[in-house]
């Protein structure tokens, strides 16, 4: 965990835990709403969890390196948050108190689609996680190729 120090470019989702903590995720920290889909074509892992903690007034990186952050949610112990990585077809599990604090874990992978974002279900145990229909295929085609997606962005990937 780090003091955050890059501003918020495309901040996604946000959960509020009972202390007054704020934990959200901020897609990329390179392209923000305007040119959203260049995360995708460029292939590298701009996103991050954020934690605003309201006594201090500071917010730090829990997690970085994120491929499109997009969702969390916090478990019902508040032991624990889950996040999805839109771009990696798979949620994480970060744990933020306990034993296990600032250790994370593969939560599920190989989703069928992005997941877009989660939701803790009303039995408190389980998660609801939306999907987007892009395809781990057609996401491995669309970056795979260099010219055809400097073509597509027109050159506007560093």
């Amino acid at each position: 965990m780090f003091l955050f120090v890059c501003p918020t470019r495309l901040a996604n989702t946000v959960v509020e835990a009972s202390d007054g903590s704020v934990y959200f995720s901020d897609s990329s920290t390179k392209f923000g709403p305007g040119t959203f889909l260049l995360d995708l074509l460029e292939a590298k892992p701009h996103g991050r969890l954020l934690k605003y903690d309201p006594i201090t007034k500071k917010t730090t990186v829990l997690l970085d390196g994120l491929a499109c952050a997009n969702g969390v949610a916090l478990s019902s112990k508040e032991d624990y948050i889950l996040i999805c990585e839109t771009w990696k077809f798979r949620c994480l599990k970060h744990w933020i108190r306990g034993e296990k604090l600032g250790s994370t874990k593969i939560f599920i992978e190989n989703l069928p689609g992005g997941p877009d974002n989660i939701n803790i279900a009303a039995d408190g145990q389980s998660y609801w996680i939306a999907l987007i229909g892009v395809s781990m295929q057609t996401g491995s085609y669309i970056t795979k190729f260099v010219f055809k997606k400097y073509l597509m962005c027109r050159g506007r990937i560093d």
